[in-house]
């Protein structure tokens, strides 16, 4: 899924970031566990044996629980626990594969990225795990509804790695509201690192 994310990337860019999204969601529904049962359910279960309505509710309960798998909160915890927020400055620069370790480009462009790159450590652990989840709903979107992501420069500047600032005009043309949307670049790395990481640590516990 990664591989055809990466060769849809120039022509679609929203089926290319989905995918990533799915690679990473389709290993996640089966490394993290799925949310256990309520600790009263089996109280609310017997309380409800002489009750007719109170049974149909606590019935209509369990068949949405059953739906309610959590895939969003199991997504992001997979993420964080296999490629940790500190490992993504480990994301490659493809101007040093580009110019060479020694280039003048380098120094011009870390100076820019110094004053202007969003990066990781600008967030609070709070906000990323947000950012994380939202980058789920995204692909959510593209899904079930057609939607395309939010992003508007799918294919940001060297000084900008990995995040897209998005801002909302608000009325008289001032900037009300701010996100910060993973970029493609930081999504390949997380799917690609995350997924090796698991499937790592399986290799060592068999």
């Amino acid at each position: 899924m990664i591989q055809l994310a990466c060769h849809n990337y120039d022509e679609d860019f929203d089926l290319s970031f989905s995918m990533l999204v799915s690679a990473i969601e389709s290993v996640a529904q089966i490394a993290m566990p799925e949310p256990e049962k309520h600790e009263l359910h089996n109280v609310w279960k017997k309380s409800t044996k002489n009750d007719p309505d109170l049974k149909a509710l606590f019935q209509y309960y369990c068949d949405l629980r059953v739906h309610d798998k959590r895939l969003k909160e199991r997504f992001a915890s997979f993420v964080f626990k296999y490629f940790p927020t500190e490992k993504w400055w480990d994301l490659y620069d493809d101007g040093i594969l580009m110019h060479g370790f020694n280039s003048p480009y380098n120094e011009a462009t870390e100076l820019s990225r110094k004053h202007s790159e969003f990066r990781p450590n600008h967030f609070t652990p709070e906000q990323l795990k947000g950012i994380v989840k939202e980058t789920y709903n995204y692909r959510s979107k593209f899904v079930h509804r057609g939607e395309s992501t939010p992003h508007r420069n799918p294919k940001l500047g060297s000084w900008q790695r990995f995040f897209e600032e998005l801002r909302n005009v608000g009325e008289y043309g001032s900037f009300s509201t701010k996100r910060y949307l993973i970029s493609r670049e930081l999504m390949l790395e997380i799917a690609i690192k995350s997924i090796s990481n698991y499937l790592a640590e399986q290799s060592e516990s068999s």
